[in-house]
């Protein structure tokens, strides 16, 4: 598992920042360079054509967690093992721009390196549980099952309050 892009601490406009601050939405939008984008995306596309990416998913609506989860949705008991670096809210929850999660066959992995600048984070599993290290602790772990249902419930959820 290979994340691209650079994390940055940016909560602006954030699904995060709205579910701690009451669905309300206030500071400065995630910074974005389109010729980065733009850039970052040839590389991703480079590596699809060349057939070495199994799956890829942007980094939008609740950051690199929510990508996770949802990229493990709808399998047969994968899971997933990732190693977080630095401040766990921003590495997890950030929607920083031009990131993308990608995953990659052990056996593909030296060609992707040389064409898409990406930090290898973790593994794919048969466990149907993701977790989630970080300094050497386990941080966070669910089963798939778990996390689907709930992101599946969110949305009737949402509309109930509504009424």
């Amino acid at each position: 598992i290979y994340l691209a892009g650079e994390t940055k601490p940016e909560f602006g406009g954030s699904e995060l920042q709205k579910l701690l601050n009451n669905g309300k939405v206030f500071g400065k939008a995630p910074e974005l360079n389109i010729l980065l984008e733009k850039e970052r995306q040839d590389q991703v596309l480079s590596a699809i054509r060349a057939g070495v990416v199994q799956s890829a998913h942007d980094l939008s609506e609740g950051g690199l967690i929510v990508a996770l989860a949802e990229s493990l949705f709808g399998s047969e008991k994968l899971g997933a093992k990732v190693t977080i670096s630095g401040d766990l809210v921003t590495a997890l929850f950030s929607e920083s721009q031009s990131r993308f999660l990608l995953t990659v066959k052990k056996e593909d992995q030296e060609k992707f390196e040389s064409l898409v600048e990406a930090e290898l984070i973790g593994e794919v599993n048969h466990t149907g549980s993701l977790q989630v290290f970080a300094e050497g602790e386990i941080r966070l772990e669910a089963e798939v099952e778990e996390l689907e249902a709930a992101w599946k419930g969110a949305i009737p959820c949402l509309l109930k309050s509504r009424d």
